[in-house]
């Protein structure tokens, strides 16, 4: 009677402690500005960490065709635990994630895909809308880096 009473105990501190299993999930999350784009258009990815991810390198993947995952930019988290990355939207639907490696400081987290898709345009942009389009994301670029919500413009350009 008292072998099975050390036994259940063993076993439920052991659940107990144990960690979850979605842990590092739940710490990474990421976001974009727009899910679909035209060619060419530069779509903001911006995300946040939990406390342990301070300062902790951030990897932005692509899925691949073969379903394997490529490395495409890296940045650092900032000290308000924000990240972000701009990237250019492809013709056709493309799967990104961020990914924090495991350190001594960190564990490995990896955040939910997130589904890009970017469409051919049905007119060339004007110069007009291609020195707008460059200003808005160089600003938000900026704002991505110093942890500001992207802008977006309130009306299409063309």
């Amino acid at each position: 009677m008292f072998k099975q009473l050390f036994t259940v105990f063993i076993a439920l501190s052991l659940v107990l402690m144990a960690p979850p299993a979605q842990a590092g999930r739940d710490q990474l999350k990421l976001s974009a500005s727009a899910t679909t784009a035209p060619v060419g258009t530069k779509i903001l990815l911006k995300g946040h960490v939990g406390k342990s991810g301070n300062r902790a390198k951030v990897t932005l993947e692509r899925r691949q065709e073969s379903s394997s995952w490529a490395a495409v930019k890296t940045t650092r988290v900032s000290a308000r635990r924000t990240f972000g990355f701009a990237v250019k939207a492809r013709e056709g639907r493309y799967l990104y994630r961020a990914v924090i490696a495991k350190t001594k400081r960190t564990k490995r987290s990896v955040s939910r895909s997130i589904a890009i898709t970017g469409r051919k345009r049905s007119t060339p942009p004007s110069t007009t809308e291609k020195v707008i389009q460059r200003i808005l994301d160089e600003t938000n670029e900026f704002r991505a880096r110093h942890g500001q919500p992207s802008l977006i413009l309130s009306t299409p350009m063309n």
